[in-house]
């Protein structure tokens, strides 16, 4: 059981857990009772769940998720630019061990959120998950370079597929 599920999004039920307004689509319930038979299954021993786009800053999925789990589960959470000292330590206490941009996500932060979210977790040794978008990876790359944390490229990098291994990104 070392197999590790590197990112994985759980959603609903939606009568307790209920999606942010304005998002973008709607998912079926994937429970954790799902996730974790299927875990069992599979013979995993560790999850990092990933906050989806669908609840915005609403880590209360996550955070139950998380304290389910104990010492096999870790989360990747979606914060703002601002958020408190405070509400990093109980995340981090929680299990939380990363900070996720989604560039795709229409209205998002944009990546002027990267440099400010990576020097507000560098002292927790959390990463930064960063959803570049199609094509966007290689003009986010010296960004990238210059963090001070470790970065993970969510989505393969999103790279466009209809140039092959020829594009650049």
């Amino acid at each position: 059981m070392r197999g590790c599920d590197c990112h994985m999004h759980l959603f609903g039920p939606a009568a307790r857990y209920p999606y942010a307004e304005g998002r973008h689509y709607t998912p079926p319930d994937a429970t954790l009772p799902d996730y974790l038979a299927m875990r069992a299954r599979l013979g995993l021993g560790r999850t990092v769940f990933v906050q989806p786009s669908v609840y915005g800053y609403d880590h209360r999925l996550m955070l139950d998720a998380l304290a389910a789990g104990g010492d096999g589960f870790r989360g990747v959470a979606v914060l703002p630019v601002e958020v408190s000292e405070a509400e990093l330590m109980r995340l981090h206490g929680a299990g939380v061990r990363g900070v996720r941009v989604n560039l795709v996500q229409r209205g998002g932060p944009g990546p002027a959120a990267l440099a400010p979210l990576a020097a507000r977790i560098a002292h927790l040794g959390w990463h930064v998950q960063v959803y570049p978008g199609t094509g966007a990876l290689v003009d986010l790359a010296p960004l990238l370079r210059a963090l001070p944390v470790a970065v993970v490229i969510d989505h393969y990098g999103s790279p466009g597929m209809g140039a092959g291994t020829a594009d650049a990104a």
